[in-house]
């Protein structure tokens, strides 16, 4: 964010030198190399400031504020995973932290990086989430297409 705010900076007084978009553009490219903003991104700016825009900062926008992913929910799921045992289910989690499920969801996903396979929720037919009956594979084109084809018998 603070890159972003700089480079804000730098195409206001772009505007102020009188230089084009694509000079301003060229410009922050060889400033920042990788992190500059996008070509989109300078151009808006470029245009906002060349119209009489003075604040560099992001206008408040209407809307309900995320108010759930908070890094106190964060630490909450996270401490919930660090204890021993197996694993509870993204249900389990939501329902003991009254959070709603897909709040715990993100956050496992998104805030700490939890990939298939080693998330809080066991799969489904594992000896961990069923009581010990583990699904047969089964092929795409059904149960009976799993299943070996006959030999003819012999006479």
């Amino acid at each position: 964010m603070e890159r972003t705010i700089e480079q804000r900076y730098a195409i206001k007084f772009c505007v102020r030198l009188g230089k084009t978009a694509i000079e301003t553009l060229a410009w922050l490219k060889e400033a920042y190399g990788d992190d500059t903003l996008s070509r989109a991104q300078v151009c808006r700016w470029y245009s906002d400031f060349a119209k009489g825009r003075e604040t560099v900062e992001d206008i408040q926008r209407s809307g309900r504020p995320s108010t759930s992913t908070t890094e106190q929910n964060v630490a909450r799921v996270k401490n919930l995973l660090d204890q021993g045992g197996p694993a509870p289910s993204l249900r389990q989690i939501a329902e003991n932290l009254n959070l709603p499920k897909s709040t715990v969801h993100k956050i496992v996903k998104e805030r700490l990086s939890k990939k298939k396979g080693s998330s809080a929720a066991p799969k489904r037919g594992t000896k961990a989430n069923s009581g010990g009956t583990v699904p047969q594979k089964v092929s795409p084109e059904g149960p009976k297409a799993s299943k070996k084809p006959k030999r003819p018998r012999r006479k």
